[in-house]
């Protein structure tokens, strides 16, 4: 289990990586095909959704976040993961910046490769736990 908690953690250092970028290939690689992104703002689903909404915020935003990753949990060829990010999001409204927010990703593994699932955000004070394995 520990070489695929690894593996689980690359993959969410990639995704931290496409965010502060706004890479949104290296997101669209780390996605599975089934994907559904649920950020705090609107539910999107496809892989074409997913690449407009990095284009949205690629344009709209600037983003600097460090990831904690709190918890991972495997079962077979399907995980979550419980990350807490540290940094901002400075908004097209100048001046109003998010201390963080809460990602739960599903994930699923297939072909021997984890990808994500489902990406569910909400902006909450980074500093508060959360497990949903107890």
């Amino acid at each position: 289990m520990v070489n695929e908690e690894k593996k689980i953690e690359k993959l969410l250092n990639l995704y931290e990586k496409s965010i502060n970028t706004a890479d949104k290939k290296l997101a669209e690689s780390l996605y599975s095909t089934e994907e559904i992104m649920s950020p705090s703002v609107a539910a999107k689903v496809g892989v074409d959704n997913l690449l407009d909404f990095y284009e949205r915020i690629a344009s709209q935003n600037q983003i600097n976040l460090d990831f904690i990753i709190e918890e991972i949990v495997i079962d077979e060829d399907m995980a979550y993961a419980v990350i807490n990010s540290k940094g901002t999001y400075e908004f097209i409204f100048p001046g109003l910046e998010s201390p963080g927010n809460r990602i739960i990703f599903l994930l699923k593994k297939t072909d021997g490769e984890w990808k994500i699932v489902q990406h569910l955000s909400d902006d909450l004070d980074p500093k508060r736990p959360i497990s949903i394995a107890k």
